[in-house]
């Protein structure tokens, strides 16, 4: 039986301008999956690409040949080397568990990556590229997710960046009363910006996708407007806040469009959160003058408060994802002493539930 491997990089580790070089789109998850078992190094691979982390889970019988050849994979340049993480065995499994848990989240609790691991796992096993090891790491991940979410608080109240970007509105504006707010995106975390920003009293919202149909679609779902992405800079220049989390592969907010939409504001603030990896707005836009805007990384101004609402919670979670860790080794530890016919069964699938 191989050896488990995990390797990546996440904010912890590394800035945002390093891990967007790395982020896997989802599209290309599941070539991308079979082009590594394809090598021969590997003979299972699932991968989890999010704004704040790129990991790669893998079974192979030479970890350390098999790490190379994943950091070339996602690009790496040998500078790089420096902010990847290379975990085996228990402590793969300990790490994939804390980050179900939220415990290695930016916003400490989050609801959203549990649904992104599940993500992650099914187009791993869409590619066809899990087999035992991976299949037992990846349902004990979503149990101890779910676990967590049953038995602590810890995901109670605000939890994500898109509730950290809210956050950070109030404090610019004291009040959103009356402020327009423009959300860039049709995917999961701007579905989840509009249905936070609609809660905010007297807030005029707009959405706006590459594909128009799109941006109509979610727009309806919170009484908000639609708009086409060919009037970006228009909305920019109407706007409030703007939050973007698109899946392009480069930027689709210059500073110079920033700079042209700034000039017809006569002097109003704008708020622009980019909740993307790799980032929808150049960073020169946030030297403009009367712009504040915040990445993915710099939402780090919220996240300690957070952690501290949270503490008495933490603790619990952390328990419950030890545990899982030590059923985990255990299991790993009966399925190399048993032989083929009679290892331990696969527990089935626990991802009901999970969005």
């Amino acid at each position: 039986m191989d050896n488990l491997l995990a390797i990546g990089i996440s904010y912890k580790t590394a800035p945002v301008e390093q891990r967007e070089k790395m982020a896997i789109a989802e599209s290309r998850l599941p070539d991308f999956l079979r082009s590594l078992t394809a090598s021969g190094l590997l003979s299972e691979a699932a991968a989890l690409s999010t704004c704040n982390r790129v990991e790669i889970y893998a079974a192979a019988s030479d970890p350390d040949a098999a790490g190379a050849f994943l950091r070339r994979s996602l690009g790496a340049a040998p500078e790089d080397a420096s902010a990847f993480f290379a975990l085996q065995e228990e402590d793969a499994a300990a790490h994939l568990f804390r980050v179900a848990s939220g415990l290695e989240s930016i916003a400490v609790g989050e609801r959203e990556i549990l649904g992104q691991i599940k993500r992650s796992y099914d187009a791993a096993l869409a590619a066809g590229t899990t087999g035992r090891m991976l299949n037992v790491l990846f349902q004990r991940a979503l149990r101890t997710g779910k676990r967590v979410r049953a038995e602590t608080g810890l995901s109670e109240g605000p939890t994500s960046t898109a509730n950290l970007a809210v956050t950070l509105a109030e404090r610019l504006f004291k009040s959103l009363d009356g402020r327009r707010v423009l959300i860039i995106g049709g995917g999961k975390m701007a579905e989840l910006s509009a249905s936070l920003f609609r809660r905010r009293e007297g807030i005029s919202l707009t959405v706006l996708n590459r594909t128009l149909e799109t941006a109509r679609q979610l727009a309806s779902k919170f009484g908000a407007q639609a708009a086409p992405y060919e009037a970006i800079l228009e909305e920019v220049s109407a706007a409030d806040v703007v939050l973007s989390s698109t899946g392009a592969p480069h930027c689709i907010l210059t500073e110079d469009g920033v700079s042209r939409a700034m000039d017809r504001r006569s002097g109003r603030p704008l708020l622009i959160v980019d909740l993307a990896v790799p980032r929808d707005v150049e960073p020169g836009a946030g030297r403009i003058p009367g712009v504040h805007l915040f990445d993915i990384d710099d939402l780090e101004v919220v996240v300690q408060e957070n952690r501290e609402r949270r503490r008495s919670e933490i603790g619990r979670a952390e328990v419950i994802a030890a545990g899982e860790t030590l059923e985990f080794a255990a299991w790993l530890r009966a399925a190399r002493e048993n032989s083929p016919g009679n290892a331990p069964r696969v527990f089935p699938p626990v991802m009901s539930g999970i969005n």
